[in-house]
This record gives C-alpha cells, structure tokens and sequence, in this order.
C-alpha cells in the first residue's frame, strides 16, 4: 500500500505535469518526499519530463512511476530504457532486473488476490526500432492459492506480446530470443490491460548484453548488421596482417580461435565471408575442436559463403555443400564447393512461415556478387531450411548453358539439446539492400 501511494504522490508532484511528463522547461517546484517533507524537482531543458525529487535524504520510492519521475523510461534516455538494476530472485532468471514499467493508467489502491489484468508488450533491438519475433516471454508468480505458477507466451512475427491473465501487482518479465536476455519489472493493475509498447515504456535487449566477436573478411560486412541493430562487438580485423603474410601464430584472430579460454569469452562470432576461413580451417586442427567445444557449449556461429569452411571443420554434418567438402590447402583453391557463379540474381523464397510473415513476404531477390560463391545440397534432418532458391552453378563452360540448382540459401543447424546454433547463408549481407533481405537477416542474429 506504501508503495502504491508514492507512486499516486509522485505522479501529482505538479499542477504542471501532464500525462507524458510535460512541464515548462527550467522551472522548478515543489515535491513530496518518501516518509515526509518536501523536495525539489525541475524540468528538464526538453520540457518532456520532471527531474527526481531532490532534497529528501535518503529514503526512495519502492515503485517509480515513469510517466512522470523516471529518468530511465523517458524518451531522453532511450540508450537505457530499465534504470538501475537489482539482483533477480526469480528461479532461472536470465539476468538482472530493471526497474518498475507503470501502465499509463494510475495503480489500483489495492490488489484482490484473485484478480487478474493483462500485459501488452513488444520485443526489440537495441535500436528499439527492429522488432524481435519468436522470442520466449515467461513470469513466475502464484496464484489465488499462493501456488506457483508460469504465464508463457512468444513474440508474434510484428515483435509484439500478450500476456493474459497476469495477477494484479508486481511481476518481473523475462526475455529471450538465442543468446539474448533482458528482464524488467511490471505493474499490472485489476481488470486492466498494461501497455508498454509505447516510447519510453518498451523494452529493448541492450547492447551489451551479449559478448559478440565479428571476424573480417574480404567480401561481407556483418559488423555493419550488428550496428543496425544496435549491438556492441569485437572486431577481429586482421586485413593487413592477411594480405602482408604476417605468420599467423602472431595475428590475434587466429590466437583467439586456437585458444578455447579466449573464445569462451564470447557467446556469438561473427565469420565474414573470406578466404582466411579456408587456410585456417585446414592448417589448424586444433581451431575445428575448439569450435564445436564453442557450440556444444551454448555459443552460436554466423557464418557466410567462404567461411563454410569453420562450419565444415566443426560440424561435418550440418550442411551437405554441393562439390567436394575437403578443406582445401590453399585460399581460393577450386578445391571444394565454390560452385556457384557471381553476379546473379536469384528469385529466393522463403520457406520458414514465421520468417515470411515477419517480413511481410515469401519472396525476394537474393543478390550475389563475385564468385565463384557457396552452394548447398541438403541440411541435416536436425536443421532448418528458411530460404531456398535456384541459383546458377559455375561449370566453367561458357558456351553450355548454365546447370540451375535449386537449393537452400538460408539454413540453420542445433547440433545438440542446449547447444548454440549455427547460421550459414550463401549469399553476402553486404550486397542486400532491399527491406525484405535485411529484415531476414536481422531474424537470424536473433536465432544465435
């Protein structure tokens, strides 16, 4: 009940604040504080919201209302959308706790044990602009009887949630989506619909919530994907070292794959399409153990074209590449699956339905550059096919037509129950432009 009062006291701090925080810029008025007394708040120079309740020693709310009082819910500070954080007691929490998300609606004096509301919500990127579908949603709490009980739902295609049938009161919601974790608390109100959809009110995965490393690579640029998205990363760039014969005992990317401590590290790495993949895939035995010790540890790969040959080394079984799958001894060597010819277009479609109607299509122009570039045969019984396409193969005759070869594109592979995922496309994230392509690709980073 203390908690629910502080609340209604802040949100009525001044006459001047309206719904969404909005007050005469610079001005300065009086507040109540926690426990008694009054303090002092002030607008800020954007007019959107009052600062904190200043000169009230010690004490804090237990709940804070965003709408007027929060520094970490206004539109000012979307960077860092939960405030500070608490340790999480919920059993299998992802990670630490946000502050209270209020509803725009004032909190109910008191909560029925009995009574229930509603959550609406909406998964995102860092850049709180790309929406997450598939994402699993969970809340641990108990019912009427004092039992516990789980309230689970995924994401829609559009990102958003509901969650019905919340009991009244607090709740700590937790997020999921591959290796991407975020928690934050709720208010629901009796007989009413919470909605934190809004700006200020949505909460979006941080961008540091999961270790990334990106490895360069000739032809993609994954890393520019990862910024899209908001997300933060190690960049191996090893580009001078490559085409300079630096030996590779001294190149720091090459360390780190030979060494599982460091890549234990990271929880996704990033391979851009580069014919490094294949020297180092085939000179270093010890970089295919400590790949799948990666994996089967719970990280996750995204990998592209030339850089099958990681995939290949640590998980021979995942994908079937069309031609030979030894690894070859010498970069850009012929030897092995570089079978399809570049500069093409290929009328793609996609075969995942959720992926279609994220996307809002099953069907798109995949673009493909130089090659020879990557084609598949199969995917493992155990893995998805999203995207499959006829692409033209490369058979070095020019005066035969082409041999068309329709196979997957986009593929995904779990080699083991709580392992990580690998994602390999044949294609460069680089040379995709069009919405459709790069809302497919956003949707396999969340799939790591």
């Amino acid at each position: 009940m203390r908690a629910l009062l502080v609340v209604l006291l802040l949100a009525a701090c001044s006459s001047d604040t309206k719904k969404g925080g909005v007050c005469e810029p610079g001005k300065q008025d009086v507040c109540p504080c926690v426990g008694g007394g009054e303090g002092v708040q002030v607008c800020n120079d954007a007019g959107s919201k009052w600062g904190p309740c200043e000169g009230c020693g010690e004490a804090t709310p237990d709940v804070v209302q965003s709408d007027a009082a929060s520094d970490a819910d206004s539109p000012d500070d979307m960077g860092d959308t939960t405030g500070s954080e608490d340790t999480l007691e919920a059993p299998d929490a992802p990670g630490p706790v946000g502050e209270v998300v209020q509803p725009d609606t004032t909190p109910s004096q008191t909560c029925d044990d009995c009574a229930n509301g509603s959550l609406k919500g909406i998964v995102c990127a860092p850049s709180e602009q790309i929406f997450v579908a598939n994402a699993k949603l969970t809340i641990y709490t108990v019912d009427c009887d004092g039992k516990e009980i789980t309230i689970e739902t995924t994401s829609k295609p559009d990102g958003t949630y509901v969650m019905p049938e919340v009991p009244c009161g607090e709740h700590t919601v937790h997020v999921q989506a591959g290796s991407f974790t975020n928690s934050y608390k709720v208010w629901i109100n009796a007989g009413e619909e919470t909605d934190i959809t809004g700006v200020g009110k949505k909460q979006c995965f941080k961008a540091q919530s999961v270790k990334i490393a990106v490895w360069w690579g000739q032809w993609d640029h994954q890393h520019e994907l990862l910024e899209q998205l908001g997300f933060e990363y190690t960049y191996f760039n090893f580009e001078w070292d490559f085409f300079n014969d630096t030996n590779p005992d001294d190149i720091e990317a090459v360390q780190v794959l030979r060494d599982p401590a460091q890549l234990a590290q990271f929880q996704i790495l990033f391979f851009n399409c580069g014919s490094a993949a294949l020297d180092y895939a085939h000179a270093f035995p010890d970089i295919k153990a400590n790949l799948k010790e990666f994996v089967l540890n719970g990280g996750s790969i995204y990998a592209s074209d030339l850089s099958w040959a990681y995939i290949e080394a640590a998980f021979p079984e995942a994908f079937d590449f069309y031609g030979s799958e030894d690894l070859p001894a010498v970069s850009m060597s012929d030897d092995g699956p570089q079978q399809v010819a570049g500069n093409q277009e290929v009328p793609a479609t996609i075969v995942d339905a959720t992926l279609a109607e994220h996307v809002g299509s099953s069907v798109f122009t995949a673009v493909y550059g130089a090659g020879p570039l990557i084609a598949v045969q199969e995917v493992a019984a155990a893995g998805t096919q999203h995207v499959i396409g006829p692409v033209e193969l490369d058979d070095g005759d020019a005066f035969t037509p082409a041999t068309k070869h329709v196979g997957p594109l986009v593929m995904s592979y779990k080699p083991a129950p709580g392992s990580g995922t690998l994602v390999f496309t044949t294609f460069h994230n680089d040379e995709q432009a069009d919405e459709v392509m790069l809302g497919i690709l956003y949707y396999l980073v969340f799939l790591l």
